[in-house]
């Protein structure tokens, strides 16, 4: 239910990044394909290299992380002005096409049990897909 309300109570808003709202000039995603897969192993050990996490700390992270059911998801974007549509695999994502507008935050089941999560912001610049 998306009506429903963080138990922690309502996410910051990231600084630096427009405020909700913001329509872009360009449609720069369209038609772009990005990778969600369980490559945090590789990005925890680095960040524990660089000393910039602890090991004990990485080691909950990895625990608390599902890195081998995603096994790797391809999505698709479409972007019209301030709304994005992502198609995913059936076989990874419970809700396969989903779309919502800019500053809006996703929370999507995934078949494996786990959840997705991102928001997407775009300043002319560049963009960013979390």
């Amino acid at each position: 239910d998306k009506t429903k309300t963080l138990p922690c109570g309502p996410l910051p808003w990231p600084a630096g990044c427009p405020e909700p709202g913001y329509v872009p000039k360009t449609n720069p995603l369209t038609g772009r394909w990005i990778t969600v897969s369980g490559g945090q192993a590789a990005s925890t050990k680095a960040l524990i290299k660089a000393g910039m996490r602890g090991a004990a700390e990485a080691h909950k992270i990895m625990a608390a992380t599902d890195h081998e059911k995603t096994g790797g998801m391809f999505l698709r974007i479409n972007q019209f002005g301030d709304q994005r549509t992502v198609d995913a695999s059936v076989a990874k994502c419970a809700r396969a096409k989903r779309t919502w507008k800019s500053g809006h935050c996703f929370y999507e089941p995934l078949v494996s049990g786990g959840n997705l999560f991102g928001v997407w912001v775009l300043p002319e610049e560049y963009h960013k897909i979390g």
